[in-house]
């Protein structure tokens, strides 16, 4: 008798997880490119990156954004964005043969954002510099809205080098039971090749989480938290005019 029962739980125990997504490490690598036309206190710039993603699907990403510069210290900005191949909640499905991550690598998203940015020296009559940013953002394709504080250091110690370290911290304001869902930390080394174009490699490390949607819990009564480690490699060019 006692055998069959924990026979009983195991055999449950195993179905359960094969609703669940297995946490697990992704080693990516990415593209980025920024343009940016500054007139005066006015800034327009174009950004786009692509991502190979090891245990996500393929990711491209577009932006339009406007920056206001209010004084040394202060800068405003807004954008509008394209996204394709993100991932939500919602996209851990089960067609009818098991559950599994939809692919979302052609499917479009619009992303509002504004921000607020301060910087300040820490030191070193402007060698080094420190910026906290908040952005609010809008995800018209499901109504998600997310508030990321980005704080960073600009190491410009060296004429030729401009060395860069960030941290994000992605909150969720309506949507997910994890109170973050995504903490990165970012850092770039670019070469300022003229006055115009810098380049240079890029290194990310981040911790992703997604919950059980609404649709699931109500088919299966589960919870869970699937989290995702990422390392990822890439390359960075900026374009000034």
């Amino acid at each position: 008798m006692i055998k069959i029962f924990f026979l009983f739980i195991l055999c449950g125990s195993l179905i359960a997880n094969d609703k669940i997504p297995q946490d697990g490490t992704s080693f990516d690598q990415s593209i980025d490119l920024f343009f940016n036309k500054r007139v005066r206190a006015h800034a327009f710039n174009f950004s786009t990156q692509f991502l190979k993603q090891d245990k996500q699907n393929n990711r491209r990403e577009f932006h339009l954004g406007y920056r206001y510069q209010i004084n040394n210290h202060w800068k405003v900005g807004v954008s509008y964005g394209v996204g394709y191949g993100l991932r939500h909640n919602e996209d851990w499905i089960n067609p009818g043969n098991g559950w599994q991550w939809l692919d979302t690598s052609d499917r479009k998203e619009e992303l509002l954002r504004v921000f607020a940015q301060h910087k300040t020296n820490i030191f070193g009559k402007g060698k080094f510099i420190l910026k906290n940013r908040l952005t609010v953002q809008r995800n018209t394709f499901n109504t998600q809205d997310l508030l990321i504080y980005r704080i960073g250091v600009f190491n410009l110690s060296f004429p030729q080098w401009t060395f860069l370290h960030q941290f994000d911290f992605f909150i969720p304001l309506n949507f997910n039971r994890s109170k973050l869902s995504e903490l990165w930390h970012y850092s770039s080394f670019m070469y300022r090749y003229n006055g115009h174009v810098m380049f240079g490699p890029t290194f990310s490390a981040a911790l992703m989480k997604w919950n059980e949607s609404i649709a699931m819990k109500g088919r299966t009564g589960l919870e869970f938290t699937h989290e995702l480690t990422i390392f990822r490699l890439g390359m960075g060019f900026i374009f000034n005019f």
